[in-house]
């Protein structure tokens, strides 16, 4: 549905966009589903995005996270960091 999770998330500005969802009650659905396809998702009160350079997330057990659209086992604790500049795209010319 062309949803966007980040809206003001940039592949170039070396920082990551964590969004932490917290969970709504069901009749806030209608108003999150709303901002969701009009790309305004960070506007809702259960949605915190934060920029960072590094993360470090630590939970009591392992447990499934979603990293980049993939459901990933995340061990207990786990390290997220930038590498700006890192990956050089050849585009060829048409």
């Amino acid at each position: 549905y062309n949803t966007v999770i980040a809206p003001n998330a940039k592949l170039n500005d070396g920082l990551l966009d964590v969004c932490i969802v917290r969970k709504p009650k069901f009749l806030d659905f209608p108003m999150i589903v709303n901002l969701l396809l009009l790309k305004k998702i960070d506007q809702s009160p259960f949605v915190k995005i934060i920029p960072a350079k590094t993360i470090i997330i630590k939970q009591s057990k392992s447990r499934f996270v979603n990293i980049d659209g993939e459901a990933v086992k995340m061990k207990k604790k786990f390290k997220v960091e930038i590498n700006p500049n890192s990956i050089n795209v050849i585009i060829p010319e048409r």
